[in-house]
């Protein structure tokens, strides 16, 4: 993870979604990292990361904000 970034963890149901957005040094924020820890209905809890791509963000907030999405959709597509 880039050393300028910061952190933000949220709960959805029974879900962690955990998202890393760090400073651009020449274009705005970015997304580093989107990962989810799942608990799934058969008391498994399987970790997966998404790999957001190059886009860049006005804002940290705008970043992280699309993460999350990005991970709610990844966990409500697969029934989880």
């Amino acid at each position: 993870m880039q050393a300028n970034g910061h952190l933000k963890t949220f709960e959805y149901g029974k879900n962690l979604i955990h998202v890393h957005a760090y400073k651009s040094v020449l274009d705005g924020w970015a997304l580093d990292v989107v990962a989810l820890v799942e608990s799934r209905q058969d008391g498994s809890v399987v970790a997966r990361s998404i790999t957001p791509g190059d886009r860049r963000f006005a804002s940290y907030d705008a970043a992280i904000a699309e993460g999350k999405r990005m991970a709610i959709e990844l966990i409500d597509g697969s029934g989880h």
